[in-house]
């Protein structure tokens, strides 16, 4: 997506340094610094003092101002948002998911790569918010990030079991060469949610049945910080 510049816009790399300072990191580092002056842009003062005056807990409230004034940057403001408030990624995610609701996929996406350790939770807390785009969703996350492709299928189908063919199928075709992956993945969501829907004190977390890939692909057995 390209990103539209207008007065009233915050330019990317301008934005990063605004939220660094919402999340508390004052100082950005060499390379952002390197990257604002050859790009030529800067925050004017009231914009800086608006974003910086914010908590560390509140980036999730300043991006979804963001997302309100520019949507059509949804998913660059939310990758880089996660970029440097990791632990708030949930929230952020959700927090442009309310404003943004079309770009459900793009922005989930985004989340997703910017913090691929939770992309598991990530897209299980999108489904439940957003659950006529958990298809959408899921394959978008899936075409990013296809080494956890078993994950990000079955975390929308414990959410959405009723979804499960839909999911299956736009997953598969996002991510085609794991076919075989993607079914077996399905099917074990669904079965599981029926066993936790019989015996509730059967069901297990996410976090702990489905730990995030490693970079080459691999399942972890470490769960998601």
């Amino acid at each position: 997506m390209k990103y539209r510049k207008t007065s009233g816009d915050l330019p990317l790399a301008g934005l990063v340094l605004a939220l660094m300072l919402a999340a508390g990191q004052a100082s950005a580092n060499s390379s952002l610094l390197a990257s604002l002056r050859s790009a030529g842009v800067t925050l004017s003062e009231s914009q800086l003092q608006a974003v910086s005056a914010a908590e560390a807990d509140a980036v999730a409230d300043v991006v979804a101002d963001l997302i309100a004034a520019n949507p059509e940057a949804a998913d660059v403001i939310v990758g880089a948002a996660i970029s440097i408030a990791p632990e708030q990624a949930v929230a952020i995610c959700l927090a442009a998911l309310r404003v943004a609701p079309d770009d459900a996929p793009a922005i989930v996406a985004a989340s997703a790569l910017a913090a691929p350790n939770q992309a598991g939770v990530i897209v299980r807390a999108a489904v439940t918010l957003a659950p006529s785009q958990a298809a959408a969703i899921a394959a978008s996350v899936a075409k990013a990030l296809p080494g956890q492709t078993q994950q990000i299928v079955s975390a929308a189908v414990r959410e959405q079991p009723d979804r499960a063919a839909e999911i299956t199928a736009a997953v598969i075709e996002a991510v085609p060469l794991r076919e075989a992956e993607i079914s077996a993945a399905a099917k074990a969501a669904v079965a599981e949610t029926a066993v936790a829907a019989r015996d509730p004190g059967a069901s297990v977390s996410i976090q702990s049945n489905y730990a995030p890939s490693s970079p080459n692909g691999g399942s972890s057995t470490a769960s998601p910080n």
